[in-house]
């Protein structure tokens, strides 16, 4: 009985303690408090109490941020709405001004804005509950303040080792924390002040009060040079840069003799004309045409992809790791390639005059560029001839030169489909790229503008037809028949406000783009682009991106409606991207009639797939955001003319004409006014002096400073 009574009591000590905290979940209680507001005042209450707040923290309903300090850290256990709390959970996005966002987990708008002060020890990506303030002045954003961490996202950090001015210490002040990280004489592994380290945070404490303590386990190089820069920004997304020693012993044993047996398994092309164009400075080559002219007068075209999945078996070492990586990953001055380089650059590169396996989509065409039949299966070739796109491109324009005819030929059935697929409502994305030309130590000291021309375009219109038709094989059903299990490209209708910004925008220069249905948005849409200038159409270009949902994997096709497919899949860069391996297996086990077993994991392998995809592409931006910045730091002073590529509350984002890169003219800098974001136009408005700078406005700025820390490149109006 006396057992029961002390049960009942504990349990209703505990539920007291907790509903205090509930009470007062915004900032830590001391237990001092808490025993004076319960009177707990004899050692028999005194025992109950210290059970209730050990048995809160052990199930996280409570934390410990300090000695005899705790505050409530289960937002999803509160027994009302979190609405009803006017709060909300999501994952923080932190700019590298220190301005944050709430990117909300019911994907609701708008966001939430986040001020330094109001971060609570949260980092950048870590998911929060977040108390709504206020609606700021004259914004459609809601204010607040991180109340609770929901979960961290990560425990490694990476930048540059400073002083502390502390003796024995060291600092770390990563972007994305308001706080420093604290590191300890015996935790330096050998690092000093100025070099770029990897740091793992072994004790969080109580920020931003008491920084967080870590350790170096990593030391990267010194700061501002091209190569720690790199790394550092693979190691700050978790990207790995080296393979394991397993990995490329696997690799090194791979032959590149091809086995007579295997041979004669496979459609000889080894006669017909193939060859391949690829970007000058290319080493992995995983596409290659092969063109022959029939009997009856018409082509017999064959996209040949490199048989990755002949030389990966499933569930090697080396597959493990290529799946773990999915994708190669292309920064500013390198690539970070899938494969180990003997088998990217190596025995599955389809290189000039060597037989090679390869999956092959292989389409008869007629002279007027209908697809009469397609043959799909596993094929062996011999690679004529390595063009590069500036190559093909001389001969299409100069009309004359190596394999002109059959150049000619794929070029005008690829103009064919094109135009098909423009007909039937595909958006058209392409747009200008920036790349730089790096000296030996992989500075960038010049720079080469991108441009989508013919001999690209060609290239791509027959990947997609062969991802397409891949798509079409695996996916198409008859009447009573499943479909086959298959890893689909899909592409989700685009957000309506954001193509209202686009319509806005495009209406600023003078263009009409009608976003009534996807058939008018592409035509009005290739209209508009086609009639204003290079750096104007990156912007609408962008802007159309933006408003479209993200291309992903899945095993559940929705279609690409970006390309106006009704089936689209991956097939075509098996040496870059793990999804095309996954297509390469199951479409070959359809077409030998295996008969598989369905991988139970195929979505979760879709959503790895997609997720390493969005990491790498973020650190291909920074790599690029890190070269534009080394690149303007010589044109310091210097005056240019741009075109407002972004407007936000707190300033203009200029692209330079010159030289495509991009910078910030604050808001503070402007001339003197009080500046309304206007959402409806893209603009900032001065509300005495009725200035206004507007999204795709030309403008003149000035290099004012570089920031090569936090890759930010400051520019003021000229």
């Amino acid at each position: 009985m006396k057992k029961n009574c002390k049960k009942d009591a504990l349990k209703s000590l505990t539920d007291k303690v907790l509903n205090i905290f509930k009470k007062q979940i915004e900032i830590p209680i001391s237990l001092n408090t808490i025993k004076k507001t319960l009177n707990v005042v004899d050692e028999k209450q005194l025992s109950l109490f210290k059970q209730a707040v050990s048995n809160l923290a052990d199930k996280k309903l409570i934390n410990k941020v300090d000695k005899g300090m705790y505050q409530f850290g289960a937002v999803e256990e509160l027994d009302i709405p979190l609405t009803d709390k006017k709060m909300i959970i999501g994952k923080l996005d932190i700019t590298r001004s220190g301005m944050a966002f709430l990117i909300r987990e019911d994907g609701a708008t708008p966001d939430v804005i986040i001020h330094e002060s109001g971060l609570n020890g949260a980092v950048n990506k870590d998911t929060v509950a977040v108390s709504i303030l206020n609606k700021r002045n004259n914004s459609s954003r809601l204010e607040g303040k991180v109340i609770t961490i929901v979960k961290r996202f990560t425990e490694k950090f990476v930048d540059t080792l400073q002083d502390s001015h502390y003796e024995g210490e060291s600092i770390l002040k990563p972007y994305g924390l308001n706080f420093p990280i604290v590191i300890k004489q015996e935790h330096l592994n050998g690092a000093v002040v100025g070099q770029k380290v990897v740091v793992i945070v072994y004790d969080w404490r109580n920020p931003p009060f008491k920084p967080p303590y870590g350790k170096v386990t990593k030391v990267l190089g010194i700061e501002g040079e091209s190569n720690t820069e790199m790394h550092a920004i693979l190691e700050q997304f978790s990207l790995p840069y080296e393979f394991p020693k397993e990995v490329e012993d696997f690799a090194n044993n791979i032959s590149f003799d091809l086995p007579q047996e295997e041979i004669d398994k496979r459609r000889d092309f080894r006669k017909d004309l193939t060859f391949t164009i690829d970007p000058v400075d290319a080493k992995d080559f995983d596409d290659a045409l092969s063109f022959k002219k029939l009997e009856n007068g018409n082509y017999e075209i064959g996209v040949h992809i490199a048989d990755v999945s002949y030389y990966m078996p499933e569930g090697s070492e080396l597959d493990k790791e290529a799946y773990m990586r999915a994708t190669s990953i292309y920064l500013a001055d390198r690539v970070v390639p899938m494969l180990p380089e003997r088998l990217s650059n190596g025995v599955c590169s389809l290189r000039p005059k060597e037989d090679k396996f390869c999956f092959a989509a292989v389409f008869e065409v007629a002279p007027d560029g209908s697809i009469m039949s397609t043959w799909l299966g596993k094929s062996v070739i011999h690679s004529d001839h390595r063009f590069a796109y500036e190559d093909v491109q001389e001969i299409i324009e100069n009309e004359k030169g190596l394999y002109y005819d059959e150049i000619n030929i794929l070029n005008i059935i690829a103009k064919y489909h094109r135009s098909l697929r423009f007909n039937e409502g595909c958006i058209d994305f392409s747009s200008r790229e920036l790349r730089f030309v790096f000296d030996a130590f992989n500075n960038p000291v010049n720079f080469l503008i991108k441009e989508s021309k013919d001999a690209h375009k060609m290239i791509e219109e027959w990947m997609l037809l062969a991802n397409k038709s891949v798509a079409e094989y695996a996916g198409k059903v008859k009447d009573h028949e499943i479909p086959k299990p298959f890893v689909y490209r899909i592409h989700d209708l685009p957000d309506d406000a954001k193509l209202g910004i686009l319509a806005t925008f495009a209406k600023s220069l003078g263009q009409i783009i009608n976003i009534k249905t996807k058939y008018h948005l592409s035509k009005s849409y290739s209209k508009a682009i086609s009639n204003v200038s290079d750096t104007q159409r990156d912007i609408l270009s962008g802007l159309t991106i933006r408003s479209m949902a993200k291309a992903v994997y899945s095993s559940q096709n929705i279609g690409h409606y970006g390309l106006g497919f009704e089936y689209y899949s991956h097939f075509t860069s098996p040496i870059r991207r793990y999804p095309d391996v996954i297509t390469h297996r199951l479409l070959f086990s359809y077409l030998e009639k295996t008969n598989k077993l369905v991988d139970p994991d195929l979505e979760d392998k879709c959503k790895h797939c997609s997720a390493q995809e969005r990491l790498a592409v973020e650190a291909e931006r920074a790599s690029t955001k890190f070269m534009q910045v080394k690149y303007l730091e010589q044109y310091l002073g210097e005056v240019f003319d741009g075109v407002i590529s972004g407007v936000k509350e707190s300033g203009l984002f200029v692209e330079l004409t010159a030289n495509m890169c991009e910078g910030k003219v604050s808001v503070i800098s402007l001339p003197k006014d009080s500046y309304v974001y206007n959402k409806d136009i893209v603009a900032l408005v001065g509300t005495r002096n009725s200035n206004k700078y507007q999204l795709g406005d030309p403008i003149k700025v000035k290099v004012e400073r570089t920031d090569l820390h936090k890759r930010l490149v400051d520019l003021v109006l000229a």
